[in-house]
Order: C-alpha cells, then structure tokens, then sequence
C-alpha cells in the first residue's frame, strides 16, 4: 500500500474536493425542489458540514505528517478507504435521490403517487450513521498512535501516525 502522506495528499487534494463539490450540487439541486419534507430531510442530516469537517481533519493530518516526518500506518491507511467509500456511496444515493425526483414529476397522478426515492433517503440515513462512525473510528485511531508516539520510546513505534 502506498504511504499514507501520499495517500492522504491524493485523497485530501483531489478525490475529498470533487465528490464534496458533487455533494454540494445535488444537495443544492435536492433543496431547490418544491418538497419541504425532502429539504427538511435533506438539512437535518447536515451533510455538507460533516464532509467538510472530514475534508479540513485530512488536510490537518496530511501536513502533520509531512512536517513531522511521521509514516503511515495501515489503520489510517483504512479509515480514510472507508470514509472515502462511504462518501462516495452517499453522493451516489443523493444523484439516485435527484433522478427519483425527476422521474417521479414525469408520472400521471404524480401527487397521489408515494415517491420512490424515498427509500433512498432513508438509506442515505443510514449511511450518514456509519459516515459517523468510521470519523469517529478514525479519529480513535489518530488519537490511539499519537498517544503511543508520545508515551512509547520504543523506536519502532515512533514517527508512525
């Protein structure tokens, strides 16, 4: 696996920034709907915040590591996989949820009719709990190896984030 100083510049500068980008404009897109059940949904999962939150703690990290020299280990090397993977899945459901909408105004009796996409907003629910959890996963992992690089003086653990 690639270092993770690499990992993260690739991850924080590029892959993080486009997909919160993409986030933002179907957010937007959803919101700018006539549905106030869907916005209010939509707002009460404070999704913007939370990627821009994960993107600013990997940017904070990526220059940590590079100032203080500090290599990767595989832990975070997952957590950052598995925030990006779930990131991406979210932006998925939320271009699901737009194309829902569209097709859902195109159908007789439309007013009548109980959206589809509603079964994606709930999973996208779901998806803004495990969102949660691997942050929080990956900040237990941050704060586990700076413990251990400040309280070890075993050579083999420091300068491993």
């Amino acid at each position: 696996m690639t270092s993770a100083v690499a990992f993260i510049s690739v991850y924080a500068g590029q892959i993080f920034q486009e997909t919160t980008k993409n986030i933002f404009v179907k957010i937007f897109d959803i919101i700018n709907e006539k549905h106030d059940y869907l916005k209010e949904i939509i707002d009460s999962l404070d999704l913007i915040s939370k990627v821009e939150i994960i993107e600013s703690i990997l940017r904070d990290i990526n220059e940590y590591m590079k100032l203080n020299h500090i290599k990767s280990n595989h832990s975070l090397d997952l957590a950052i996989i598995q925030l990006s993977n779930i990131i991406t899945t979210i932006h998925t459901d939320l271009i699901n949820v737009k194309n829902g909408v569209e097709y859902h105004k195109t159908l007789w009796f439309n007013s009548f009719r109980t959206p589809d996409y509603l079964k994606i907003i709930e999973k996208i629910k779901l998806d803004k709990k495990t969102l949660d959890s691997r942050l929080d996963n990956m900040i237990k992992i941050i704060t586990l190896f700076r413990e251990l690089n400040s309280s070890s003086s075993n050579d083999s653990i420091k300068n491993h984030f």
